[in-house]
């Protein structure tokens, strides 16, 4: 689901405060929340960033405040799950509603894959991104992101999962041929990829005011 409620969170905080205090195990620090973000293929679905309300969700500015409320009283963090593709004005409302945390991961997956198959392309290495997408899409990672209605082609689905194949074989061979070849003309493939990973990680760190 997309949401989950504040029965389920105090119940699962009960449990696990009584476990680890049967087993003499400290506290968890922070605890994964479903707050009206989804994200499928490359987009957030949630009901989060809806101007609409969804069918059976709790508007987030009503459900949020109440579940970090829950999370001070077992003391611990609320890190909302999902959060890759929310607009900019989706992100300012983290801190507003005193939100803790955020798990992102796909998004910056993607952004690395785009930057990667734009380097190459642009410097005559088409062979190796075509080899790359052909890599990815083999590896079937896509599938468990994908709507049950998509119009995504095969290089968008390639897009989706270029992120976990990045350590395979095949394609570190690939990337380190990519390297020398970008080299020659005084590339650096790594911070070029970092480059714009980095450009991707700051727009939350403005968005959750932690830098200006």
């Amino acid at each position: 689901g997309s949401t989950n409620s504040q029965e389920e969170l105090d119940y699962t905080l009960s449990a696990v405060q009584q476990f680890c205090t049967n087993n003499k195990i400290d506290f968890p620090l922070f605890v994964v929340m479903q707050t009206g973000t989804r994200v499928m293929e490359t987009n957030n679905m949630g009901s989060y960033d809806k101007n609409i309300r969804v069918p059976n969700d709790i508007p987030a500015e009503i459900q949020i405040p109440k579940m970090v409320d829950l999370c001070k009283k077992y003391n611990i963090y609320m890190k909302v799950h999902n959060t890759d593709y929310l607009s900019d004005e989706g992100l300012k409302w983290y801190p507003r509603l005193g939100l803790h945390a955020a798990n992102v991961a796909p998004e910056f997956g993607v952004v690395e894959t785009r930057a990667l198959i734009k380097l190459l392309n642009e410097n005559s290495l088409s062979s190796l991104a075509d080899r790359f997408l052909q890599i990815s899409y083999d590896s079937g990672k896509w599938k468990k992101w994908m709507l049950q209605d998509t119009s995504a082609t095969d290089y968008d689905k390639s897009v989706i999962s270029g992120h976990y194949v990045f350590s395979r074989p095949a394609c570190m061979e690939l990337l380190n041929e990519a390297s020398n070849s970008l080299k020659k003309k005084n590339i650096n493939l790594n911070e070029g990829l970092k480059h714009h990973i980095k450009t991707s990680i700051e727009r939350y760190m403005v968005n959750f005011r932690i830098i200006k």
